[in-house]
């Protein structure tokens, strides 16, 4: 949705929070694949990068979302992220959470992110049986 307006530095440490979130529950499926596939096309990323293997290491890359609304952009779509299988598991939300801790944005913030990633998802949804059907 937004990732249009993150500079390159950003979208690459966003694949990054975004492969570390979908990860955390051992399991990528399907949709969770098919959202970094259309992220890195949004991002106009030719590759991903190689993904982070700790929380403490992609919290040291985050330091590239100076602004206020390169942080929220960070979090609104690594929520959506992790929606993409219609639930965020808790090893997810944890991660979720302490990335709010790590851009100093308020933890109470993830419950409107989440519900605007679930009226998201529905619109798409819908959309999808409207072309499909």
């Amino acid at each position: 949705m937004f990732l249009h307006l993150l500079n390159k530095t950003q979208r690459q440490c966003f694949c990054n929070v975004v492969r570390f979130i979908i990860m955390a529950d051992g399991v990528v499926n399907e949709s969770e694949h098919r959202i970094l596939q259309l992220a890195q096309r949004e991002m106009g990323l030719d590759e991903l990068p190689a993904p982070v293997t700790s929380l403490a290491l992609l919290a040291t890359q985050l330091n590239v979302f100076e602004s206020p609304m390169s942080r929220n952009i960070l979090m609104l779509e690594s929520v959506g992220a992790a929606m993409a299988d219609g639930e965020i598991p808790q090893s997810e939300m944890d991660i979720l959470t302490q990335l709010c801790d790590c851009l100093q944005i308020p933890e109470k913030r993830i419950d409107e992110f989440k519900e605007l990633a679930e009226s998201a998802n529905e619109l798409h949804l819908k959309a999808e049986k409207l072309i499909f059907s």
